[in-house]
Order: structure tokens, then C-alpha cells, then sequence
């Protein structure tokens, strides 16, 4: 069972987020319905893996608070994409993650499938325009626009550079250990 507040705990544990980054950004994402209200404490209800896939989205997708739940939901609909890799000449197939129509989906068959699934070695979200990429070996899943030229053909400001938040195989694994445990009255994990 992990509750919000384990979670937040986790991401300022794991990440360079802040406790408040993640408080203004719960809010948002209560307020949006993306994330469940209800007690807390020995009474909190425990997040479903879904309701965490979405709220890992939006937390790496925005540098705002406010920001947040806009971004959970346009990334988390994100649809399957081509790889970006130009060296064709040619756009290749679409090349979503163990099927999943949705970067939201996929990223919560990464959490469920941990760690059995050992050929996981991140999740890198793009901040500079919405792209998700689940490196997976042959299984590699893209989401969202490819490439800055696809970016730019759909409004956003696109430039050779990009901002990208990584989720790397380890954090990813302990996530999905934590989303097994339980905790206890005050929502901090125990074994």
C-alpha cells in the first residue's frame, strides 16, 4: 500500500523535488480529480498504479506546481510514436511499449511489471515538448512527437536542445517495491 504522502516522501527521497514542489503539486492534481482525496494518515487510501503512472508523468513533465496536472493528463494520454531516428530518411513504425496505447498505460505496465521485467532501464520524460520514451531493450516504447520537427509541426517551441527528466531502472524498481509494501499509521513504508 502506498498512500500520497508515502509517495511524496518517496519522490523527495529519490529526486531533486521538493516537499513543497510536491504538496502545491498534489493539490493541483486533487483539485483535477487525478488524484483521489479522502483520510489520511492510518485511514488513507492507498494510490492505485495507475494514479501514481499519471502523477510521475506530471512531475516530470512540468518545472510548476501549477502546472502539473495539465501536464499529467496531456502526457499521460500520449499516443504511440516512430523513434525519431532520422537515419532512414523516412519515418519508421509506430513503436508503442508491450502494446499500450498510452504513455500513462505504459508507464503503469512498468510499475506492475517490476521487477520481474529486467530488461526495464528508464523513463525519460521530455520536458521541452511531450515525449515519453520506456527504454526496454527490443521492447523500446515512444509516445508523443518524435522528433523537434514534429514538435514544431504541432505549435511547440521545439529547439536542438531538450529538457528531460529520467527515471532511471533503480528508482523505477523501488517504486514498484513500494507500491507492494504496506505502511504504517503515519504512511511511512514498513517491510
Amino acid at each position: 500500500m502506498l498512500t500520497a504522502r508515502a509517495f511524496e516522501r518517496f519522490i523527495v527521497d529519490q529526486t531533486p523535488l521538493t516537499a513543497t514542489f510536491l504538496d502545491h503539486a498534489a493539490r493541483g492534481l486533487r483539485a483535477a480529480d487525478l488524484l483521489p482525496s479522502g483520510p489520511r494518515g492510518l485511514y488513507a487510501h492507498p494510490l492505485e498504479v495507475s494514479t501514481v503512472a499519471i502523477f510521475l508523468l506530471g512531475l516530470a513533465a512540468s518545472d510548476s506546481p501549477a502546472r502539473v496536472p495539465v501536464e499529467a493528463a496531456r502526457y499521460a494520454a500520449l499516443r504511440p510514436s516512430w523513434s525519431g531516428n532520422y537515419g532512414t530518411g523516412s519515418h519508421d513504425t509506430l513503436k508503442p511499449f508491450d502494446h499500450c496505447e498510452t504513455a500513462g498505460a505504459a508507464l503503469e505496465r512498468v510499475l506492475t511489471g517490476l521487477p520481474a521485467a529486467d530488461d526495464i532501464e528508464s523513463v525519460e520524460v521530455f520536458r521541452s515538448w511531450p515525449r515519453v520514451v520506456i527504454h526496454a531493450g527490443a521492447r523500446t516504447g515512444f509516445y508523443g512527437y518524435a522528433g523537434i520537427i514534429d514538435a514544431r509541426a504541432a505549435g511547440f517551441r521545439a529547439t536542438a536542445a531538450s529538457v528531460r527528466f529520467h527515471f532511471n531502472a533503480s528508482l523505477l524498481s523501488l517504486l514498484a517495491d513500494a507500491l507492494r509494501e504496506e505502511a504504517d499509521e503515519t504512511g511511512a513504508l514498513v517491510k
